[in-house]
C-alpha cells in the first residue's frame, strides 16, 4: 500500500524471529482467544489475508525455506543467503511446468503497489501445486517488492472445501442432499465423487445428489483427486475433500411437553432433545443435555394413540462439583385424556445418597427405569423427576439450589 512494501518484511520478518520464542515467556503480551498465534501462522507461511472478506493474499516471504500444506500445496522460498528476506518475484507451477501467466517480476512491483485496483481477480489463478517465492538479502531494495504480492485465494480453496451434507423433509419423507465441488473439469486429473451410506460406497458423477433415508444412517462424501508432488495418482486411501454426517430418527412418534423451564444456558437445544435419541456424553459442556435448577422435572408424552406400555426411563447426569445431583427419584403417571393422571410406580438410584463428606465422585450417567410389573394400557405418560434440593453442607457450595441434568426420557 506504500512505495515501500519491503519495509513490511522487514518487520514481519523481525517480530516472528524476535517475539515469538520457545520458552516459557516466549509470546509477548497477552494470548487474547488465539489470535496472536493464528498471526504467528500466516506470518510463518509468508501470507497473509489483509482484508477480510476479500479473494486475496498479501505476500512477505515465508519463515521457512519448504512449507507442505494439507500433502496438496508448497510454499518454496529460494534464498541467496540466511539474510534474505525480501520477495524478488513469485511463479506458480502445476506438476512442474512454470504458469507463466501468474509469474510477476519485481519490475512489475511498483507499478501494483502504487494501485489498489491491481490487484488481481481470482479468476486469474488457476489451480496450482507449487508456489515458488525467490528472494534476496534486500541489498537492491528497489526490485525487492517485498510484503504486498498478492495471489489470489483460489491456490488455498483447493485445500478447503470438502462435499456439502444437508438434511430434507420432502413429502414427509427424509432425504440427504449432498453437493460436490463444481467447474473443476480443467484439472488434467483422475476425479470422481462418491458418497458412502452406512458402509456402503457409491460413485456419481453429478454435481449433486438426493439420497432417501429410510433410518439412522451415516454418511461420507468426498470428491476424490489425489496427487502427491510429482502428479502421480495416489491410492493410500487419503480423500482430502471429505465431509461427514449423521441422519437420527426419533426412536417412536411421541411429542413431549416439558412444564419446568430449564436453565437458558442448558436447553439442548429444547424439548424435543430429550426424545431425539441423543444420548449426551460425559462431557456434559457440548451441549446435548438440559438442566433444570432449583426445581423438579416434570414433562408429560403424547403416544398419539393408546399403547402397551413396559417401561419408562431416563438418562440423568451427576457431577458434583458444579452443583448437578442426580434427582432424588422418578415419579411415573399414566392418562387416556391428559387431565386426570394416575401414578403408577416410583424408581429411584441410590447413588447421590452415598455421597459423604470429603468424597470425590466422577462424573456419572446413570439410567433411571421403572419396569411395569405387567404391561398398562395408556396414551399419555407423565415423568416427574425430584430435585435433590440445596447442596449438603459438606459440599464447598453448601446450601446452593442443585441442578437436574437430563439428555433422554423414554417409553418402551
Amino acid at each position: 500500500y506504500t512505495d515501500e512494501p519491503w519495509k513490511t518484511s522487514y518487520w514481519v520478518n523481525k517480530i516472528v524471529t524476535d517475539f515469538y520464542k520457545n520458552t516459557p515467556d516466549g509470546l509477548i503480551g497477552n494470548e487474547d482467544c488465539g489470535q496472536m498465534s493464528a498471526w504467528y501462522v500466516w506470518a510463518a507461511l509468508g501470507a497473509y489475508p489483509i482484508k477480510p472478506g476479500a479473494n486475496d493474499f498479501s505476500w512477505s516471504g515465508p519463515l521457512f525455506d519448504k512449507i507442505i500444506i494439507d500433502r496438496r500445496l508448497n510454499i518454496i522460498a529460494h534464498r541467496e543467503s540466511k539474510k534474505s528476506i525480501y520477495i524478488n518475484d513469485i511463479s506458480k507451477y502445476f506438476k512442474g511446468n512454470e504458469l507463466s501467466e501468474n509469474s510477476y517480476s519485481s519490475s512489475t512491483a511498483s507499478i501494483f503497489y502504487k494501485s489498489i485496483s491491481r490487484f488481481w481477480p481470482v479468476s486469474s489463478f488457476p489451480f496450482c501445486d507449487s508456489i515458488v517465492i525467490r528472494m534476496s538479502d534486500g541489498n537492491d531494495k528497489s526490485h525487492s517488492a517485498g510484503c504486498l504480492w498478492c495471489v489470489g485465494s483460489d491456490d488455498f480453496s483447493h485445500l478447503l472445501t470438502p462435499p456439502s451434507i444437508s438434511f430434507v423433509q420432502i413429502n414427509q419423507k427424509a432425504f440427504a442432499q449432498i453437493k460436490f465441488l463444481k467447474d473443476l473439469a480443467w484439472i488434467d486429473a483422475p476425479w470422481k465423487n462418491s458418497y458412502i451410506v452406512n458402509g456402503v460406497n457409491n460413485s456419481t458423477i453429478k454435481d449433486s445428489i438426493t439420497i432417501p433415508l429410510n433410518s439412522n444412517s451415516k454418511i461420507i462424501a468426498y470428491s476424490d483427486s489425489r496427487y502427491d508432488w510429482d502428479g502421480k495418482f495416489l491410492s493410500d486411501g487419503l480423500k482430502p475433500y471429505y465431509s461427514s454426517a449423521n441422519y437420527y430418527q426419533k426412536p417412536n412418534n411421541c411429542t413431549i411437553f416439558i412444564t419446568s423451564t430449564p436453565h437458558p444456558q442448558y436447553t439442548a437445544n429444547g424439548p424435543d432433545a430429550l426424545i431425539d435419541g441423543l444420548r449426551g456424553s460425559i462431557d456434559w459442556r457440548k451441549g446435548r443435555w438440559q438442566g433444570y435448577q432449583g426445581q423438579d422435572l416434570e414433562l408429560v408424552l403424547d403416544l398419539q394413540k393408546i399403547q402397551t406400555i413396559n417401561e419408562v426411563g431416563g438418562s440423568f447426569l451427576q457431577d458434583v462439583g458444579p452443583w448437578i445431583m442426580m434427582p432424588k427419584e422418578m415419579i411415573i403417571y399414566t392418562s387416556n385424556d391428559n387431565i386426570n393422571f394416575t401414578e403408577v410406580g416410583r424408581a429411584s438410584t441410590s447413588l447421590s445418597t452415598a455421597i459423604i463428606a470429603d468424597t470425590v465422585m466422577e462424573t456419572t450417567i446413570q439410567n433411571i427405569i421403572y419396569k411395569f410389573p405387567k404391561p398398562i394400557q395408556a396414551r399419555y405418560i407423565k415423568i416427574k423427576a425430584i430435585n435433590y434440593g440445596k447442596l449438603p453442607q459438606w459440599h464447598v457450595s453448601r446450601g446452593e439450589p442443585a441442578y437436574i441434568f437430563v439428555d433422554e426420557v423414554w417409553v418402551k
